[in-house]
């Protein structure tokens, strides 16, 4: 658990990333209370993700576009990047020529 991260094993097809990866592992009581860790779908070590969100205009212009860096909370033992659902990131800020940067990292427990 305690190791560095490891760069990933190259690949040659087309890398579908259209889903998030598993939230790192984490505590699932809080203070002795049980916690909802919300719509995280799996757990795993190997969890160390970057998701971009950005409009076509963003992506295919040279203009520059201001880029939101979000870090999740959880006081950095529990959460993961899928608390911000995708649908609403593009709403509010992809929508608005936002790019939207969240990560995925590794969580004291």
């Amino acid at each position: 658990r305690w190791k560095k991260p490891v760069p990933p094993q190259r690949w040659n097809q087309t890398l579908d990333s259209t889903f998030f990866g598993p939230a790192c592992a984490q505590k699932t009581t809080m203070y002795g209370t049980r916690r909802d860790p919300g719509p995280i779908t799996g757990f795993s070590e190997d969890c160390l993700h970057l998701n971009v969100f950005t409009s076509r205009r963003c992506r295919e212009s040279n203009s520059t576009c201001a880029v939101l860096f979000v870090i999740h909370g959880g006081v950095g033992i529990f959460e993961s990047t899928m608390k911000f659902p995708d649908e609403t990131l593009v709403r509010n800020f992809v929508s608005q020529d936002i790019v939207v940067v969240t990560t995925a990292y590794r969580l004291g427990m």
